[in-house]
């Protein structure tokens, strides 16, 4: 242990602001995710794991085995069980000098509960916690709930009008929709000539966005972006892939059918490669936008629709085509006319969006995978879904 900044945590004691735990409590995370939502109830706090106390003073440190895999445990346990999910600018966990630390901001949408048996209401006081009672976690609602549900109702908005639009997408021609809308309008200014050019950037470099040159991605190097005022559109109506940006900050891509179908076969099979990479590479778009754009929106989210058309009697294969997982039986048929996902299914965090756009289209690629009756060890292996990247050179 070599870091000044740890160090210097010997001989202090626990507080209203900070907590100590030893390595030891990775093996049992409720007990760490009590103490994230005592401080986002609170003021907020730090939370410093891999050091040894003794009657709440720190005495010295303990070494944290594979910490990288611990984090990762650690903070899908936290986004599983704490609610209302927080966002990353609220809870951040970092490696520190062979600690791992939590930092927690005071919650921005209160109270906060643990499920764990139960939904339980912690509040940090002093250097202890203990259960909200009845009349606190009443007040904090109250509080809560005007905020809590314009947002509601703004999802809810938006997901109805995104179901209308599957429906007609869904009789036209066959191809894969998914749209992406911000619950506010990022006011995007596409007559600004800093903008433009960014989105030219964008839409024509994949690795401006984090994509593979020759990858299945929504950009067209070979065509301009066109610039109509309220709105950037990349593609001809005619092409087989287009995208469509407004300055409200929607995003809309389609492609047509036939780029997601392997090009051997006579029994029409979809391409695994181009059924994760292409809606992955949207997510990464909007992370983008988001990032440049977004940022003075408090609360943000992101409400997604998706249509496949055109696909009944497709098969899906397990695993890729250079690593078939041969357990779960071989490809499955699709039955139906057009696969759609709910929009309320698909509802994201815009600062988890940002900070991993893969991990938000994998919660879509999972959804497509169980329409076609597969769980999500199914889905190609390029896909670490641990650390929920894709992993395509």
């Amino acid at each position: 242990m070599s870091g000044f900044a740890t160090k210097s945590l010997l001989g202090k004691d626990e507080n209203d602001r900070r907590e100590f735990k030893e390595a030891e409590a990775l093996r049992r995370p409720a007990n760490i995710g009590r103490e994230v939502v005592g401080f986002l109830n609170a003021g907020g706090g730090d939370i410093w794991i891999g050091v040894e106390e003794k009657e709440g003073r720190a005495v010295g440190f303990q070494q944290i085995a594979d910490i990288d895999r611990s984090l990762i445990s650690l903070r899908d346990h936290l986004i599983e069980t704490v609610e209302p999910q927080y966002q990353t600018d609220e809870v951040e966990l970092d490696p520190k000098d062979g600690l791992i630390h939590v930092t927690v901001e005071k919650g921005k949408n209160p109270p906060y509960a643990q499920r764990d048996g139960g939904r339980r209401f912690w509040i940090r006081i002093g250097a202890r916690l203990r259960e909200m009672s009845r009349e606190e976690i009443g007040k904090k609602f109250a509080e809560a709930f005007k905020a809590h549900s314009t947002r509601e109702d703004r999802v809810a908005e938006i997901a109805k009008k995104l179901r209308k639009d599957q429906a007609s997408v869904a009789l036209e021609k066959p191809e894969l929709w998914l749209r992406l809308v911000p619950t506010e309008s990022l006011n995007i200014d596409l007559n600004d000539e800093q903008n433009k050019k960014q989105f030219r950037t964008w839409l024509t470099d994949p690795s401006a966005t984090g994509n593979r040159r020759s990858g299945w991605d929504f950009v067209h190097d070979m065509r301009a972006p066109r610039f109509l005022g309220d709105q950037v559109r990349h593609g001809n109506d005619d092409d087989y892939m287009r995208t469509q940006i407004t300055e409200q900050g929607h995003v809309t891509f389609r492609v047509s059918s036939d780029n997601l179908r392997q090009p051997t076969g006579a029994v029409p099979n979809l391409a695994p490669y181009a059924l994760v990479e292409y809606p992955v590479s949207v997510f990464r778009l909007m992370a983008a936008i988001l990032g440049r754009h977004g940022e003075a929106h408090a609360n943000l989210q992101v409400v997604a629709g998706l249509v496949i058309s055109g696909i009944r009697g497709w098969s899906l294969s397990p695993g890729s085509p250079q690593e078939p997982v041969r357990h779960w039986g071989g490809p499955k048929a699709f039955e139906n006319d057009v696969l759609e996902i709910d929009p309320e299914r698909l509802v994201f965090a815009a600062n988890d969006l940002k900070e991993n756009p893969d991990r938000c289209g994998l919660r879509v690629v999972r959804l497509i995978y169980g329409r076609f009756g597969f769980e999500s060890g199914a889905i190609l292996p390029e896909f670490d879904q641990q650390q929920g990247r894709l992993l395509l050179g």
